[in-house]
């Protein structure tokens, strides 16, 4: 029988392993950069924390702003906060991000004019607003979203289109170097692949700007994307991860059509390999029960819908959303008894789902479960294609035949509730 969480209005539950990037971390991607906010004490607290567990501390500063630069507006305290930070830091940084908190979206400040004007006062650094509203969370332009089109807004036309390069964008890491997605961009024509995290300064960072297309992977940095289209002229792809081995092949023929390319790949001896890494994390797993949270992948249930089809147990998902576009995963597996877990609904504090026994693919399933083999994965980092597969299979069977600390995996990954 199918279970979920029943919700109590607006309360929600956040358990202490609902944890994630945070929007420091994310926007400290763009290399060089120094990211300043404008808000409260209390809402800069939170980031600065996090900054400091993340090593960043050095890049981020604040304005802390009052009531009565509340009722008056801030923009002359960010102009002189601006000056300071730049003449008080050791080098100036070619790019700063400007961040303002939930009570702009209120005030209304013209956050595009002061960044215009900012660089005029200081023509040698590029400057980008961004947004820290939690309150937009379940809007069309959270944070997450807002950041990315800020950072990937730094970029600017090339004078020369290199068209044996694309970019992949969106996911936070680059996708792990022994995937056949480069293989297969190679043969496509398209030897050099660019993610953001492959650079150290500002300038090579630009160079993301010549490449010929962009790949999606997380969609979240659609609106950067369809930016980058209309101001780079760059078009993009969006796909999203999967461990469904139909789904995987059906993306890269989208890839062959998007690219012009590809089509002579072949693919046979990945797939084999792939066929060999789920018959051997079965023979580890066994009949033990899988818990999934979707802070570990973007498609929960379309990651339980493919362990289903391998014969997986799978016994929870832990979600708060069923996104469209895996509803119909989300249809399929409740009808063959998974049970679904809201883990921000308040009841879940009672810790009812504990299965110690259980293969926690992600930390809010491992925390739920009270289980210690733990699948450590968050945000699909680093996973895409039928490596993804055999990578996602070979850390099913160590979970299963060893023990992790949760907090210490937590600490180790460096998230932020």
């Amino acid at each position: 029988m199918t279970t979920v969480n029943g919700g109590c209005g607006a309360l929600r539950y956040t358990s202490p392993s609902h944890v994630d990037w945070g929007l420091v971390r994310i926007a400290a991607l763009v290399p060089e950069s120094h990211l300043l906010f404008v808000c409260p004490f209390a809402c800069g607290r939170h980031g600065a924390l996090g900054a400091v567990d993340q090593g960043y501390k050095h890049r981020v500063s604040y304005i802390f702003v009052d009531k009565q630069d509340i009722i008056d507006g801030y923009d002359n305290a960010v102009r002189e906060g601006v000056a300071d930070l730049l003449e008080q830091l050791p080098a100036v940084p070619p790019a700063v991000m400007v961040f303002v908190s939930c009570l702009d979206d209120l005030i209304g400040t013209d956050l595009d004019a002061l960044m215009v004007e900012l660089h005029a006062a200081h023509p040698n650094v590029e400057f980008r607003a961004g947004h820290m509203n939690p309150i937009t969370l379940d809007g069309t332009a959270p944070p997450p979203v807002t950041a990315q089109n800020a950072m990937f807004s730094f970029l600017e036309p090339a004078w020369a289109r290199e068209n044996d390069a694309v970019n992949i964008i969106g996911s936070f890491v680059d996708v792990l170097p022994d995937c056949e997605l480069y293989g297969f961009l190679a043969q496509a024509g398209f030897p050099t692949v660019r993610h953001i995290s492959r650079y150290d300064t500002f300038d090579g960072f630009r160079d993301m700007a010549k490449s010929a297309y962009n790949i999606s992977l997380w969609p979240p940095v659609t609106l950067a994307a369809q930016g980058m289209e209309r101001k780079l002229g760059i078009p993009f792809l969006s796909l999203r991860v999967s461990y469904d081995l139909d789904e995987i092949a059906a993306d890269y023929r989208k890839l062959t059509e998007f690219l012009g390319g590809g089509a002579d790949f072949d693919f046979r001896p990945h797939i084999e390999n792939t066929e060999r890494a789920i018959e051997n994390a079965l023979r580890a797993v066994g009949g033990r029960p899988i818990a999934i949270s979707d802070g570990a992948v973007l498609k929960p249930f379309g990651l339980a819908k493919a362990l289903i089809g391998y014969g997986f147990n799978v016994e929870s998902v832990a979600s708060d959303d069923v996104p469209a576009f895996d509803k119909a995963a989300y249809d399929f597996v409740t009808e063959r008894g998974v049970t679904v877990i809201d883990p921000q609904a308040p009841d879940t504090i009672l810790r009812r789902h504990i299965n110690e026994d259980a293969v926690a693919v992600g930390y809010d399933a491992a925390y739920i479960a009270g289980s210690s083999h733990i699948v450590d994965l968050s945000n699909d980092m680093g996973m895409f294609g039928y490596h993804g597969v055999q990578t996602l299979m070979k850390m099913l069977a160590d979970a299963a035949e060893n023990e992790s600390d949760l907090a210490y995996l937590m600490a180790e990954f460096g998230g932020v509730i």
